[in-house]
């Protein structure tokens, strides 16, 4: 990792190049994928249409496991709750792709110097899971990547492993 020092006559300062990115609706469109995901959802149990906006709208702001079992009852669905969430893991994985110039952009900012990090408050497996699916991956980025909690101490963390596994 390249650090880029500041000088001035009485100190050096060592500035590493660290930025966060949310996942969701930042790099990747999270509303489109919900609602496409919603739709084919619904369609393969028989739903009517209108069962997508109610799945739309309970997984909107974020979604967890436990959304799934009121999901399960309000649709009258007999998968089991652990059976729905994987199934909307797979299913928002495999829809999640980066906006248009993004692997480009984060590439150039790696050439750059920069670590980057993707900041998130979602639930583990499905941000790994998106971040797996919209081929943010060592190979893409040319380095450490890995969804991180939204905080200072993650932060500070995250930048120390990456610059470990940089060299």
């Amino acid at each position: 990792m390249r650090d880029t020092l500041l000088w001035s006559p009485r100190t050096v300062l060592c500035v590493q190049l660290l930025a966060l990115f949310d996942l969701d609706d930042t790099l990747v469109s999270r509303r489109d994928s919900l609602r496409s995901w919603g739709r084919d959802f619904t369609a393969a149990r028989g739903l009517p249409a209108s069962a997508a906006d109610v799945v739309v709208d309970a997984l909107d702001e974020r979604a967890r496991p436990n959304d799934f079992a009121g999901l399960r009852v309000t649709l009258g669905l007999r998968d089991s709750v652990e059976s729905l969430w994987d199934t909307y893991v797979a299913g928002m994985a495999q829809r999640a792709h980066c906006r248009e110039g993004v692997h480009e952009g984060l590439r150039s900012m790696k050439a750059h110097g920069w670590t980057i990090g993707i900041a998130t408050n979602g639930a583990p497996n499905i941000q790994h899971a998106k971040v797996a699916g919209a081929g943010r991956s060592k190979k893409r980025w040319g380095g450490a990547c890995r969804p991180i909690r939204r905080d200072a101490s993650s932060a500070v963390q995250f930048n120390s492993e990456a610059k470990a596994l940089q060299g």
